[in-house]
């Protein structure tokens, strides 16, 4: 049952993902499905964006102690990738690996999709509706009802923002820093079997 062009472009109101929800797929799907799919709630990257990092993009700004990831967005412009605590413990946890690629599936290669047929049948079989894109709703959802502001919202979303600079002072990466820490749950550090 796999997502088809049409199905990703037929108008619908996003789903997002309640706690409980969340709780529930990540349980249900194997590690190299459930921790790229917790990375992409915990940072609003879509799909591709999730499964094309890779290590040597990764940047740790010693003025903040936390890795930052600076991404390119479709329009090429260059964007940071603010790590919440949640986010930054996965890549920890996902520090070993060989390969140049961050997120890697069950045989060790590069990820090519979290759409595959285990998502479609755990997704299916957990009653949920929400597609791989609706994880990047989920992340916008929950900073809005955190009350982060609209702008701060598209700086973290990646979306083109004229009063941003590409280079972003030590303020704004902290001031987004903390954005992104409101949006997480207590509990999601014991989520998956791959990171306690």
């Amino acid at each position: 049952m796999k997502e088809t062009n049409k199905d990703h472009n037929d108008a619908r109101e996003p789903l997002v993902l309640t706690w409980e929800e969340q709780s529930r797929l990540l349980q249900a799907l194997p590690d190299y499905l459930a921790i790229p799919v917790l990375f992409a709630l915990n940072t609003g990257l879509r799909e591709q964006e999730v499964l094309s990092l890779k290590w040597e993009e990764l940047e740790t700004d010693d003025r903040l102690g936390e890795y930052c990831i600076r991404e390119t967005s479709k329009n090429g412009k260059k964007f940071p990738i603010v790590l919440n605590h949640t986010a930054h413990r996965i890549l920890d946890s996902l520090r070993g690996n060989r390969s140049e690629y961050i997120f890697l599936n069950a045989t060790g290669r590069n990820l090519k999709t979290i759409n595959k047929a285990k998502f479609q049948i755990v997704r299916r079989d957990l009653h949920l509706k929400h597609r791989v894109h609706d994880l990047r709703h989920t992340f916008a959802h929950r900073l809005r009802v955190a009350e982060v502001p609209f702008e701060d919202i598209q700086v973290l979303m990646g979306h083109v923002n004229k009063t941003m600079t590409e280079h972003y002072a030590q303020a704004d990466i902290l001031h987004l820093l903390e954005c992104v820490r409101r949006i997480e749950q207590p509990t999601e550090s014991v989520t998956l079997r791959g990171l306690r």
